[in-house]
């Protein structure tokens, strides 16, 4: 232990040092600043809970993005250090305590494989120089820009170190000793907690830590006996899983990509998507293609070792390394109908493992050589050389070096990396300068939060829509050029107007940036707030066009846009000789609104064409899918306010009645009454993706998010099983096949 100590100070005291020097390149935008501000949205919008919270700055108070940082050590670590200083983020620390997870977890896997000390803390060093951002930029750091997706976004590093303790543990799994049902539960509980802290991972990790599980369980099954004790470890290991697994298989079914596919061009037709092993020739960066080489070569030369956990690792990474590097090429060239993750991402979690091997290759090499050299030292020493060569001889055969030698063999590795490559890429990071986060807000950014900015317990004020169409006019809009005028508005005016900005502020936008984006409002935004020829991203609506009726049923009281707008409903508040134009939208329903009657449809084909008609009024007619009262009368003085506890809505009324309020409908939440109504509030779905709401007289609910791997698991697939009986992959097809009764471009005005 004293080695790995002295490994893990020096390592906190090249952190301190690299990273405030580097800070300009720690959350890099735009994910990386993105996870900045989803950090802070934890702190100031929820409370430590598994369930995932609803989100009030995104979309219509959608799911926030299913990463729960309250289950993150650096994020809690983060949270203390905010409670001590006030200072809300703290880079340098989430990212020396991620860097400390991953050197540990990689050191524990390598002694695991029964690698020597020397080895594993080499490997564990060059793990952490290559995977975290001793360098500006992570995105163009030359050779040791290994992949840039755990430098921008460190919870993934933190992610792969948690794995590596799992795969340690299984490969612990053939001791035959009494913790193996100790390390079984071990196992089941921390892939639970990683799919509850990172649950959209599991379809990356998962693969991997079940067939690795499998495949040391089955190798150890030679008799009867084992064969029972591998069935009831199988069963220990994977039944207490089955909620966690519900829970994440409900977000991948309820998405985009799983119900309109055909909306996404594929975008993984290219070799840096498959592999680390051909960025060199894409001109990335070498260091993948030579350590996935070198890894590769010292997992085949480990086949050849006396260690049975070497051995049996060595095999299976040889074949599952192979196996996705050989099925990208497949799906990225043959059948390119493929729209879910790159396979690369299903890579992350055998680097810690390419490391390993890269150091147990070279280590040998090293070994090797100086066997050579010493053939050619004369055998007449002196007593005292001869002794010491002899024990060197001895203990290099055992590749096993005293912890004075390990320490200095990856102490002096690792400080040589990070001076050379600190040294040999110093240039301006992207985050700063006039890119620097957070930046101080500007006039209209000021002028946007007192008019719709955010606080806890106060009313709800409306929320912002970012309509952004191409410049060139007649072609179709895409998100790198939306996000191309949001760098550049940066640049000019200090702030951006779309999405990462106004949330930091408490801004809400009509926009979300999220992989579980609702299918509904991905369906509502898309059909009325863009062309059908736009390009969309399974991870971001791309809205372009105006459409008063469709915004103001969203609640939306703010437009911005990269070109003036010509309505009567709109009144500019300011405009920029940079060309950012932002408007009031006049009467929008902030509150929500009651309809005077309603239509019964019984799919999302009926429901647009009852929305696309010109003389269509949400405010008069609502579109609802299961049967209501009769003689509706109209809610009186509604409200919502929002707390870290959810939305508290409240509205009076003469008789029965439905209040429509601009929040996203789902199965994934609970209601708590506040009062004693003659009866009970009911939450039903209305016009495609909005909550409305049925009472009688008085109405003061509180809904509050119910959705996580031990509570309401079954409420994704509730959602997912309703729009499937509405018919939303029909109704894709039908939009495609017959684009004459599509929604006018931007819908009716």
């Amino acid at each position: 232990m004293k080695q790995l100590f002295c490994h893990i100070c020096l390592l906190i005291l090249a952190c301190c040092f690299f990273f405030t020097a580097n800070s300009g390149g720690l959350f890099v935008p735009i994910d990386g600043i993105y996870r900045e501000q989803l950090i802070k949205f934890y702190i100031e919008w929820t409370n430590p809970s598994l369930i995932s919270p609803l989100n009030p700055l995104q979309a219509l108070g959608s799911l926030a993005f299913p990463s729960n940082f309250w289950l993150s050590p650096a994020a809690l670590l983060n949270y203390i250090s905010y409670r001590i200083s006030g200072v809300i983020i703290s880079p340098v620390l989430f990212y020396t305590c991620i860097s400390v997870e991953l050197f540990l977890c990689t050191f524990y896997l390598a002694r695991c494989m029964d690698i020597s000390r020397a080895v594993a803390s080499t490997a564990s060093w060059i793990a952490v120089i290559f995977l975290m951002p001793f360098f500006q930029p992570p995105q163009n750091g030359g050779f040791f820009s290994f992949y840039m997706i755990t430098a921008i976004v460190p919870d993934i590093a933190e992610n792969i170190s948690i794995i590596c303790v799992i795969l340690g543990l299984i490969i612990r799994l053939q001791a035959n000793c009494r913790y193996k049902i100790a390390r079984t539960l071990a196992i089941s509980f921390l892939t639970a907690y990683e799919m509850a802290h990172l649950p959209l991972t599991t379809a990356l990790f998962f693969p991997l830590v079940a067939s690795f599980a499998l495949y040391w369980l089955v190798w150890q099954s030679l008799g009867v006996k084992e064969i029972h004790e591998t069935i009831r470890l199988c069963l220990l290991l994977f039944v207490p899983l089955v909620l966690p697994l519900i829970f994440v298989a409900g977000f991948l079914a309820y998405s985009i990509p799983s119900l309109f596919p055909l909306d996404f061009r594929s975008d993984r037709e290219e070799w840096a998507h498959i592999s680390v092993l051909f960025h060199g020739p894409t001109n990335i960066s070498w260091a993948g293609t030579i350590i996935y080489i070198a890894g590769f070569s010292g997992a085949i030369l480990s086949l050849f070792n006396e260690s049975v956990a070497l051995k049996k690792t060595a095999i299976f990474y040889l074949i599952y390394s192979g196996t996705l590097t050989i099925a990208g090429c497949i799906f990225a060239f043959v059948l390119t109908q493929y729209r879910t993750p790159s396979f690369i991402y299903l890579e992350w979690y055998l680097w810690p493992l390419m490391f390993i091997f890269t150091t147990f290759l070279f280590g040998k090499l090293l070994l090797w050589m100086g066997q050579y050299i010493r053939r050619f030292i004369p055998l007449k020493v002196t007593a005292f050389a001869h002794s010491s060569r002899k024990i060197i001889e001895e203990r290099a055969k055992a590749f096993s070096l005293n912890w004075v030698q390990s320490f200095a063999v990856g102490a002096f590795i690792g400080l040589c990396l990070c001076t050379f490559s600190f040294s040999l890429h110093k240039s301006n990071p992207l985050n700063s300068g006039p890119y620097a986060f957070p930046p101080p807000p500007t006039p209209l950014t000021k002028a946007l939060m007192d008019r719709i900015g955010l606080q806890s317990g106060h009313h709800w004020k409306g929320c912002m829509a970012t309509l952004v169409d191409t410049p060139l006019g007649g072609t179709d809009t895409s998100w790198p050029q939306q996000s191309s005028w949001d760098y550049t508005i940066w640049k000019t005016t200090g702030n951006e107007y779309h999405h990462i900005i106004p949330w930091w502020y408490n801004i809400p936008t009509l926009f979300t940036y999220t992989s579980t984006i609702s299918p509904d409002y991905y369906l509502l935004v898309t059909r009325f707030l863009s062309l059908q020829n736009d390009v969309q991203v399974k991870s971001l609506p791309v809205l372009t066009q105006l459409n008063v009726k469709i915004l103001k049923m969203l609640g939306v009281r703010v437009v911005v846009s990269n070109k003036p707008l010509n309505s009567e409903s709109l009144q500019l508040i300011s405009e920029s000789p940079s060309g950012v134009y932002a408007y009031d939208l006049k009467n929008p329903y902030i509150s929500g609104f009651s309809p005077g009657s309603v239509t019964l449809c019984t799919s999302l084909e009926e429901t647009f064409r009852v929305m696309t008609d010109p003389a269509y009024d949400p405010f008069n007619n609502t579109v609802v899918y299961e049967p209501v009262p009769a003689n509706l009368t109209r809610a009186e003085n509604p409200t919502l306010y929002w707390s870290k506890k959810g939305v508290k809505v409240k509205a009076t009324a003469p008789g029965k009645s439905l209040l429509v309020i601009p929040l996203q409908y789902t199965n994934c939440i609970r209601v708590k009454v506040n009062n004693q109504p003659k009866v009970a509030p009911r939450l039903i779905r209305t016009n495609v993706a909005l909550m409305g709401i049925l009472f009688d007289e008085d109405l003061d609910i509180t809904i509050e998010s119910s959705y996580g791997p031990l509570s309401n698991v079954f409420g994704r697939f509730k959602d997912y099983w309703e729009l499937k009986r509405l018919g939303c992959q029909n109704y894709t097809q039908f939009l495609r096949g017959k684009p004459d009764i599509l929604p006018p471009p931007g819908g009716p005005m």
